[in-house]
């Protein structure tokens, strides 16, 4: 069996949920995560005696060229149907270490048509993207986001060095 908390993936995102998780406490709710060694549906439950919502932490950067953004589609259409077999909110958490702070919204909202002016453009959220490896990531406007909390910049050089992607200039 794969331990894929050994992965930098599960690594940078059990980072990410330090911050989130006492933010949510603050707001009120008791807060339940996994440490499961195994894949799971979602991150988090928080609850108080009014409310109930899932989480999902998505430590990774916001795109340079665009203000965006998102996460595997696949990944997305699965919370989609966590919370409506779940009968809860869901709310997607980003842990952006290249900015050094955590945004997010509720899921039903991301799904919501938006339009902005970008560079003389006018873009189309949600806005799905097809790359040559066949993944299909959805992206949404970092203006539609809530700003949460901010991040440490040790952690955020942290994370950093634990990111594959070469889109901000990394080398490795």
């Amino acid at each position: 069996m794969i331990d894929y908390t050994s992965t930098s993936t599960l690594k940078k995102g059990t980072i990410g949920e330090r911050y989130i998780k006492p933010w949510i406490e603050e707001q009120g709710f008791a807060v339940f995560t996994t440490d499961s060694k195994l894949p799971h549906d979602y991150d988090l439950l928080a609850t108080n005696k009014q409310f109930k919502f899932i989480g999902e932490v998505k430590t990774k950067c916001a795109r340079e060229f665009y203000p965006d953004t998102g996460f595997d589609l696949v990944d997305f259409k699965h919370y989609q149907t966590v919370s409506q077999e779940e009968g809860k909110y869901c709310f997607i958490f980003f842990a952006d270490e290249c900015n050094c702070n955590v945004y997010g919204q509720w899921l039903h909202l991301l799904e919501e048509p938006t339009m902005i002016e970008h560079n003389g453009k006018t873009l189309m959220y949600p806005k799905i993207e097809t790359y040559p490896n066949g993944t299909e990531i959805i992206y949404f406007p970092l203006s539609s986001l809530k700003p949460i909390t901010e991040i440490e910049e040790e952690t955020c050089f942290e994370l950093q060095q634990l990111t594959k992607s070469n889109y901000h200039g990394k080398t490795h």
